[in-house]
């Protein structure tokens, strides 16, 4: 369980000192530290069943070369892991969903964590072991202390250093090399029951070994998986924004997860000590034990997210988001429900490993974690792509509609409805790009129109935008709101606005060839070209830009995400 504070308290502090979208980069490297502690788990857990068996047989030299060996390896496991980090960092960062704001957060987290990959294997490794060892009150004591050190470096390092995210990722990686120095400082002692010595690689010990530890092993990488599937749905559907709320429930659930393993995991050398032994009797009695604690634990977790659900979600929003905190409580309350077999389930993997039943645990495993747990979780997170009866879920301009509407770009038009399909007139989009803007519409009480009345609700807008040479109107000193905007006339605006900001935006890497370029008047060419190169417009499924066509909702609720986000890519 302590563990997991590592990436909560790097979640909080960064929030605190940084900002949310360092808070959300965080949460998209979690996957990495889940894969560095699910390595960890296999080794340790398949290392300690079998020590202690060895244990439990009296055959101490066996056990002194399995400790010795797997240490070794795993060294060069975590060094390998470090230099492949190094060398695709940025293709990795994207590939854990890092863009527009959050991309050089997360670049700068890696950067900062992927020094101490093999500390988080080893740390995580001797940990089980120093238990196996008869020690855990050690092992206990030196996680807090671990944690304690890693609240204490990321304060100095966020707020007294200003090292931003990189600092807070480099504060978690000397804190789990303290762990490693506290552990090892142990096994070098005269204390231990088994220790280091010289030894030869015995290569087949795996062939049992790895079995035991997958289990426990997928139970992590499983939880690291959600997260990452969890990241990349809601990166898709809400956005940047959407992410910032929904950190909040993988860290909860890294908490939980973490809790009930650790109540598998510290019963699990003393249930394969009695099974070596044969003790069926003294085995099965810690089983019992382990659902009685299971069983209170769980009561108590589910009664905490369903009644407390919007203070734990105001741990890290503030109240000037009442919506996104909104969005957080209630997906937590119904991811929430998979709590309730959750412990039972680790706990009986847990056992089934600890008894040499590897592939029953795995299933179990599997099962919990691709199955249950990551159907709740997509089940959770799609209830949001469906707000509007008329935007089915697997619309290509689904996810658009959502982000526009999370971000207050776009609303419905009531009764749940957005009405995709409706064309959008020149006065509506001009009024949504000033919100986008987030004009004062005070500051703009004329009109340069004689067809824009004044008191109408567009007619703020229409004037900031005729001001800052946004538009230009049809001529003859008319704007025609009324009338249907064409393609064309969006891309132009569009690229006027980002003119008039002084924004120089990215261009994408493959931009769309249209084959009707030549069809676009010559007024338009600058803007329709901006447009494409930015990947802010894209033609039709034929490659037709198609110009003259008549936007609709749909479509400016797309190219209005594309602004957005290359907008706040541009300012990172």
């Amino acid at each position: 369980m302590v563990f997991s504070l590592y990436s909560i308290v790097d979640g909080l502090m960064v929030a605190k000192g940084v900002g949310e979208y360092a808070m959300a980069a965080v949460n998209l490297a979690v996957p990495f530290t889940n894969v560095l502690f699910s390595i960890g788990v296999i080794f340790a857990v398949g290392t300690s069943t079998i020590i202690a068996i060895y244990l439990g047989q009296n055959q101490g030299e066996k056990a002194n070369s399995l400790f010795s060996q797997n240490i070794v390896l795993l060294t060069c496991v975590g060094l390998t892991i470090t230099v492949l980090v190094f060398v695709f960092l940025e293709p990795f960062a994207v590939l854990l969903g890092a863009k527009g704001v959050t991309y050089q957060y997360t670049i700068d987290y890696l950067r900062g964590l992927a020094p101490f990959a093999l500390c988080f294997i080893i740390s995580y490794n001797m940990e089980v072991l120093i238990k196996t060892d008869g020690y855990p009150r050690l092992a206990i004591l030196t996680v807090i202390t671990g944690c304690l050190a890693n609240c204490v470096l990321d304060y100095i390092a966020i707020f007294v250093l200003n090292l931003g995210v990189w600092g807070a990722a480099f504060a978690t990686g000397l804190s789990q090399l303290l762990t490693c120095i506290i552990y090892l400082r142990h096994f070098l002692g005269g204390h231990n029951t088994f220790h280091f010595v010289k030894f030869r690689m015995d290569w087949g010990i795996y062939k049992r070994l790895i079995p035991l530890g997958f289990a426990d092993g997928v139970t992590e990488l499983c939880n690291g998986v959600m997260i990452f599937l969890f990241n990349r749905v809601i990166l898709r559907c809400l956005g940047d924004d959407g992410l910032v709320c929904y950190t909040i429930i993988a860290y909860v659930n890294t908490l939980i997860i973490n809790t009930m393993l650790g109540i598998s995991q510290g019963s699990q050398p003393l249930v394969s000590y009695h099974y070596g032994k044969g003790d069926a009797a003294g085995y099965k009695k810690l089983l019992r034990y382990g659902f009685t604690a299971v069983g209170i634990m769980t009561a108590v977790i589910f009664a905490g997210v369903m009644i407390f659900a919007p203070q734990i979600a105001g741990i890290f929003l503030g109240a000037e988001k009442p919506e996104l905190l909104g969005s957080a409580a209630g997906a937590l309350r119904r991811y929430g429900l998979c709590y309730l077999l959750l412990g039972s389930n680790i706990l009986m993997g847990g056992f089934l490993t600890a008894v040499e039943r590897p592939k029953a645990a795995i299933s179990i495993s599997v099962g919990r974690g691709l199955a249950f747990q990551a159907g709740t979780l997509l089940l959770s997170a799609g209830a949001y792509v469906t707000r509007y009866v008329d935007v089915p879920a697997t619309a290509w301009y689904a996810p658009y509609v959502e982000y526009a509407t999370v971000n207050k770009l776009m609303s419905g038009i009531g009764n749940r409805c957005f009405s995709p399909d409706t064309v959008l007139t020149r006065g509506m989009f001009v009024t949504v790009l000033g919100q986008l803007a987030q004009i004062d519409e005070d500051a703009y009480p004329g009109t340069s129109f004689n067809d824009v009345e004044i008191g109408r609700w567009y007619a703020p807008f229409v004037e900031w935008a005729a001001q800052h040479d946004v538009v230009s109107g049809t001529g003859n000193g008319r704007f025609e709101p009324n009338a249907p905007i064409t393609r064309e006339q969006m891309a132009s605006i569009v690229a006027r606005y980002v003119q008039s900001t002084g924004a120089t935006l990215p261009t994408i890497t493959d931009p769309v060839v249209f084959k009707d370029m030549d069809a676009v008047s010559g007024w338009a060419l600058e803007g329709v070209e901006l447009m494409r190169m930015t990947g802010i417009i894209s033609g039709d499924e034929k490659g037709y830009f198609n110009p003259l066509g008549q936007a609709t909702r749909a479509q400016a609720a797309t190219v209005f995400t594309q602004l957005r986000e290359a907008i706040l890519r541009a300012e990172t």
